[in-house]
């Protein structure tokens, strides 16, 4: 699914997060910035996945897929490319 060669996405979405102020719309769904870090942990993770894990996984993907429909325009336009990319990535559970 994921591994070391995916890290280099959700990090440099982690930088450009790294604002003083929020530009990230706020609200019942996960902002941006708090389900790239969770993202980031599940990624930086190195013990065994285990099969009980999967809707926890799925859980973090559908959260990151969230936050980023409901980003605000100045920040989507910012991330856009590399969020993109990071969605291509994931295995859809729904496929």
């Amino acid at each position: 699914m994921f591994g070391p060669r995916h890290e280099r996405w959700v990090e440099e979405l982690n930088v450009v997060l790294q604002y003083k102020e929020s530009i990230a719309r706020s609200g019942a769904i996960m902002t941006l910035p708090d389900a790239t870090a969770d993202l980031k942990d599940w990624l930086t993770d190195r013990r065994k996945f285990v099969p009980k894990q999967y809707d926890d996984w799925m859980q973090v993907i559908c959260d990151f897929r969230a936050s980023v429909k409901q980003t605000g325009p100045k920040l989507g336009i910012l991330v856009e490319s590399t969020t993109t990319q990071i969605d291509s990535l994931f295995e859809s559970p729904w496929s």
